[in-house]
């Protein structure tokens, strides 16, 4: 039985998934492909998850919210989205069912996950940061290019999260990256 207090990365193959909890609620970075994460609230007694944050669009790394939404079994009161978004039917589905949600007051979505959107993801004592993507990059978008003439891809805009307690850092949790 896990502690009151974690961060675990679930082996969910290609992708990622963690949790972390605390005495104040549940965080997830990521849901990993399948019901690798639902399964693992369940076993764990967590019927209600804070925020979902989504690193990027890739199919490894959103699957599992959908399976979790679909389930009923655990709420989820918001979720954020990196702006790199992709023309796939998963990517589609996904959206629709947040709207959906939403419209039925179920969640809260946007799509605003950078480093200076200006909202607060800590959990008790557990500060979350955004690293990255600025605005910019993540307005540039997959398919845009950078400064340097370098193409961008959904991992290029890839959020990367920090996670730290007092001057302790915990954790960096990058969703995919390149060079």
């Amino acid at each position: 039985h896990t502690p009151a207090r974690y961060l675990v990365v679930l082996d969910v193959g290609h992708g990622n998934c963690c949790i972390v909890k605390d005495d104040n609620g549940v965080v997830v970075i990521d849901t990993g492909l399948g019901t690798t994460l639902l399964e693992f609230l369940t076993a764990n007694g967590i019927k209600s998850v804070d925020v979902v944050l989504l690193s990027h669009a890739d199919q490894d790394h959103i699957s599992g919210l959908v399976q979790l939404l679909a389930s009923n079994e655990v709420s989820v009161g918001r979720v954020r989205l990196n702006t790199a978004a992709k023309n796939t039917r998963l990517w589609k589905n996904l959206l629709g069912e947040l709207e959906d949600q939403e419209r039925q007051g179920k969640l809260n979505w946007q799509i605003q996950l950078t480093s200076d959107s200006g909202e607060d993801y800590s959990l008790g004592r557990v500060k979350i940061d955004i690293l990255a993507p600025g605005k910019k990059l993540a307005g540039l978008g997959p398919g845009g290019r950078t400064d340097d003439n370098e193409s961008i891809t959904t991992n290029t805009v890839s959020c990367v999260v920090h996670l730290s307690q007092g001057a302790d850092s915990i954790a960096v949790i990058p969703g995919d990256i390149d060079d």
